[in-house]
């Protein structure tokens, strides 16, 4: 199961999205940070570069996601953190920094960048990367202007 979050106008200098104790029904699962030029139609899986370094100096590059919390976590295990977008309003170039915290303590940070697409990013969705639910958490979508 997934969370969209469409119609997000291009009339703001950063998107900040803020998700708190996210978790999976599901064991060894991934939480992504996917966008979407045409409105959630579709969303791209590709055109990404992301890395994420953990607080144990573990470091990852990943190809399908604009950011992500983890690479892999346990059923049950929780996930929080903001990701704040800027460059999203079209013309190349969109970035996400990631700041968060898994449980047992692994903190993390992520810096993503969409170089693939010229066009707004006008939807975000959160999605596991395999088979799984969502089992709790919460999310917020912030304009700043």
């Amino acid at each position: 199961n997934l969370v969209a979050m469409t119609s997000i106008p291009a009339t703001y200098r950063q998107l900040v999205l803020i998700v708190t104790g996210a978790s999976s029904d599901t064991a060894s699962r991934a939480l992504l940070l996917q966008v979407s030029v045409d409105n959630g139609a579709s969303y791209a899986t590709s055109g990404y570069v992301t890395y994420i370094q953990d607080s144990g100096g573990t470091r990852f590059a990943l190809t399908d996601r604009f950011s992500s919390p983890t690479q892999v976590q346990a059923a049950a295990s929780v996930d929080s953190f903001v990701a704040t977008i800027t460059g999203y309003q079209g013309g190349g170039g969109a970035m996400c920094q990631t700041v968060g915290v898994q449980t047992g303590a692994i903190n993390y940070t992520a810096t993503g960048s969409y170089p693939a697409s010229t066009s707004a990013i006008d939807a975000i969705r959160l999605i596991w990367n395999s088979t799984g639910n969502f089992d709790a958490g919460t999310y917020k979508l912030l304009g700043i202007r």
